[in-house]
């Protein structure tokens, strides 16, 4: 509680500043009962409404997307507003964003709970990708700048050899890979439409961890390949194939699951 308190009184001074261990541990709420200790409106410092309400959204989609707030959390406005140090009117614009991006629920008593997105779900987000991510592979061939398919490309060609199977490695390129793609088609709609996607995609918490990498960096190069000939159809057959590839390896996965197998490391 004094943890809690001090934060507040912390985040007075500074409008809105990431408090993430502090804040999980505060504002999930699972029957425990918490006084509340949030700073009236009064107090709070005059800053630009729409400023906070940006930030506070980008604190807590990040929280969200980090699991750090995981799938069926149950959060309370107040408790929230609290650890914060933010007033409930540019919290509500924040979790209105929220809410219109699915990433959480209304709740009938008022809180809200983090969206548990299920595998059917997730398979349908990846029909949805498969056909947004190929057109956006075919706009941008030809587009992407020689330093970044180089660097992507290296990246990709050492986990097609083998020579890493760090997961953390591997997203970090995996992002990078599919974020050049969606923003060098040129079509900011498309890339955004994209990039909530996948962020979606990625609160499904379906754990994907194969052996190695190797068939994904392989994928990769062929569409790095692709985009360096601006080979426009190429590129769309490449991204096409890399997402049946992505979805085969789920069911692959998941009927391992089903019949008992160890979970892929």
């Amino acid at each position: 509680m004094t943890q809690i308190c001090a934060s507040v009184e912390h985040s007075r001074n500074c409008s809105i500043c990431p408090l993430a261990s502090v804040m999980v541990r505060s504002f999930l709420v699972h029957g425990s009962h918490m006084s509340e200790c949030a700073p009236p409106a009064a107090d709070l410092p005059e800053v630009d409404r729409s400023s906070l309400s940006e930030r506070t959204f980008q604190e807590l989609r990040a929280q969200i997307m980090d699991g750090a707030m995981p799938p069926g959390a149950v959060l309370s406005e107040r408790r929230i507003a609290a650890v914060l140090g933010v007033s409930r009117t540019p919290l509500r614009a924040a979790l209105n964003r929220l809410e219109g991006e699915g990433l959480v629920e209304r709740l009938a008593h008022g809180g809200v709970m983090i969206r548990r997105f299920s595998v059917d779900d997730l398979l349908q987000i990846l029909a949805v990708r498969r056909a947004l991510e190929a057109e956006a592979a075919a706009l941008a061939a030809g587009r992407v700048a020689p330093s970044t398919l180089c660097r992507l490309r290296r990246e990709a060609a050492a986990f097609a050899a083998g020579r890493s199977a760090d997961f953390e490695r591997f997203w970090a390129h995996d992002d990078a890979f599919h974020d050049t793609v969606a923003n060098e088609a040129g079509q900011p709609l498309l890339g955004r439409m994209i990039e909530d996607l996948r962020r979606k995609a990625r609160m499904c918490h379906v754990p994907r961890m194969p052996a190695s990498f190797a068939d994904q960096g392989m994928e990769h190069v062929v569409l790095l390949d692709a985009l360096e000939a601006g080979e426009a159809e190429a590129a769309r057959r490449a991204m096409q194939a890399h997402l049946d590839a992505v979805r085969r390896r789920l069911v692959n996965w998941l009927a391992g699951q089903n019949d008992g197998a160890a979970q892929p490391r």
